[in-house]
C-alpha cells in the first residue's frame, strides 16, 4: 500500500503553509472565557468616512520619505487623534514560537491596533500530520472587539470505516471523522460547542464565497472539492448583543493511498467579533488584522524540515530526545532555493486569497506594500494611509497629522490601492 502518511503530509505541506497563518485557537482567553468585562465600554474598531484622497505627504508612487519634522506642529497629537476616532495605528507585531518542541524564535508577524493585545503562538502537536497549529488571537482593551483564529486539524474517513480505528481516534496523523460538507453544520458541531458553549450563539446569516473556494481548488490536488462560506452569529455577552462572523474553508480530497478514503480538513477558520451596534464599522479593521499575517522565512524553513522528518522517520524520536528546536535550527543554516520558491509561492497564494476575501467586504481595499512589493488589506474609509519600513501602518482622516512630525527619522510612504 502507498505510504498514506507521505501522501497526506505532502498535500498538507502544499496546502497548510498558507492555512497556517490563520490557524489560531481560543484567542483572548479562549473557549468560553473570552466574554468582555461586565462594565466594558464597547469600542470602535475603525472610524472616519470618505474614500482615499490624494496627499502631498508621503510621496505617493515615489520614493519613500524619512520623517524629520519640519511640517509644523500637528493640529493634534497621535494620542488625541486616536482617542477622537480619526486615526488608527496598526503596528506589526512579532509572534514567537516558544513551544519547547517547536522552533525557537520569531514565527510570524501581524498587524495589531495600537493598545490592543496579541496573545498566543504556535503549538506543536506531533500526533497530527500538519504538526503545528496556532493558539492565540488579537483583542481590544475592552474585550468587545477581536479576531480569533481556530486550530486546523486534518481529518480522514473511509467508506465502511477504518479497521481498528473507530471515529474519534487518530489514524496516520488525522482525526477519524466522517466528512462534514456543510459549513454551518461544521460550525455547530465542532466550533461553537468547544469555544462558545457559554454564550449559546445562533447563526443569523450565511454567505457562500465561491471565488475564494475556486482559489483553493486551483492550488490543490485534482479531484478536491472546496467549500468556503461566511456565517454570522449572534449572542449576548454581559448584556451586550454581539455579532461574530466566522469564515470557514473546508477541503475534501480523495486519498489514492487508501481506497475509498477521503482526506478532509478546514483550511481556514477565523472569526471577527464586535458589538452588533458597530459591527459593520469595525469589520474593515478586524479584516485587516486577520489578513495581515506574514510567516517568518527562517521559521518556515524549519517547519518544512520538521515536516519532512515526520514523513520520513516520524517525529517521535526527536520529540523524545527533547531536541526538536536544536535539530530544526541546524537545518536553517542555509535556506535553499526550493524553500525560498515555496515560501514565495505560499505568500503569493495567500495574497490572492486575501484579495478575494476583501472583494466580499465593503470598506476594504487591497493596498501595495511599497517596501516589499506585496499586498495587504486595509480599510478604505480613511483619507490618508501611510506604510512604514518597519511594517507599521497609520490610517487617518486628520489632515494635520503628519508622519514626519509624529515619527522623526522613520521611513514611510503614502500607500496606494492595488490596480
Amino acid at each position: 500500500m502507498i505510504n498514506a502518511r507521505v501522501s497526506i503530509s505532502t498535500r498538507l505541506l502544499a496546502l497548510a503553509l498558507t492555512a497556517l497563518v490563520v490557524s489560531f485557537a481560543a484567542a483572548c482567553g479562549g473557549g468560553d472565557g473570552d466574554a468582555p468585562p461586565p462594565d466594558g465600554d464597547p469600542g470602535n474598531g475603525s472610524a472616519g468616512s470618505g474614500g482615499a484622497a490624494p496627499s502631498d505627504r508621503g510621496g505617493s508612487g515615489g520614493s519613500p520619505n524619512v520623517g524629520g519634522g519640519g511640517g509644523g506642529a500637528p493640529s493634534m497629537t497621535l494620542e488625541e487623534a486616536v482617542a477622537a476616532g480619526q486615526t488608527t495605528v496598526l503596528r506589526r507585531t512579532t509572534i514567537l514560537d516558544t513551544d519547547p518542541l517547536g522552533i525557537a524564535g520569531p514565527a510570524f508577524t501581524l498587524l495589531v491596533p495600537e493598545g490592543w493585545t496579541a496573545a498566543g503562538g504556535p503549538v506543536w502537536r506531533h500526533q497530527y500530520s500538519n504538526l503545528v497549529t496556532f493558539e492565540g488571537g488579537v483583542s481590544s482593551p475592552d474585550g468587545f472587539h477581536g479576531v480569533q483564529f481556530f486550530p486546523i486539524f486534518p481529518q480522514i474517513w473511509q467508506d465502511g470505516g477504518i479497521p481498528f480505528f473507530p471515529e474519534g481516534t487518530t489514524y496516520l496523523g488525522n482525526d477519524v471523522r466522517p466528512p462534514i460538507r456543510d459549513a454551518a453544520l461544521f460550525l455547530e458541531t465542532l466550533i461553537l460547542p468547544n469555544y462558545r458553549a457559554a454564550f449559546a450563539p445562533r447563526i443569523i446569516a450565511r454567505e457562500a464565497l465561491p471565488d475564494v473556494a475556486a482559489l483553493y481548488v486551483a492550488r490543490t490536488l485534482p479531484g478536491t472539492d472546496v467549500i468556503a462560506e461566511r456565517l454570522l452569529t449572534e449572542h449576548n455577552a454581559n448584556g451586550v448583543t454581539m455579532y461574530e462572523e466566522f469564515t470557514i474553508v473546508l477541503s475534501f480530497t480523495p486519498n489514492p493511498g487508501i481506497p475509498g478514503a477521503l482526506i478532509w480538513s478546514p483550511e481556514q477558520i477565523f472569526a471577527l467579533r464586535a458589538p452588533a451596534a458597530d459591527f459593520d464599522e469595525a469589520r474593515p479593521v478586524l479584516h485587516a488584522i486577520a489578513s495581515s499575517v506574514a510567516i517568518n522565512l527562517e521559521w518556515f524553513a524549519g517547519y518544512q524540515y520538521a515536516l519532512g522528518l515526520s514523513v520520513q522517520n516520524g517525529f517521535d524520536a526527536i520529540k523524545a530526545a527533547g531536541e526538536a528546536s536544536r535539530i530544526i535550527s541546524q537545518s536553517n543554516a542555509e535556506i535553499s532555493d526550493i524553500i525560498m520558491n515555496t515560501y514565495n509561492e505560499s505568500q503569493a497564494s495567500s495574497d490572492r486569497i486575501n484579495d478575494a476575501f476583501s472583494q466580499t467586504i465593503r470598506g476594504v481595499d487591497t493596498f501595495v506594500d511599497p517596501f516589499d512589493g506585496g499586498t495587504f488589506e486595509l480599510p478604505n474609509e480613511f483619507n490618508y494611509a501611510y506604510g512604514f519600513e518597519d511594517g507599521k501602518v497609520i490610517l487617518t482622516n486628520e489632515p494635520g497629522l503628519d508622519p514626519k512630525d509624529l515619527f522623526p527619522g522613520e521611513v514611510f510612504q503614502l500607500l496606494e490601492v492595488s490596480r
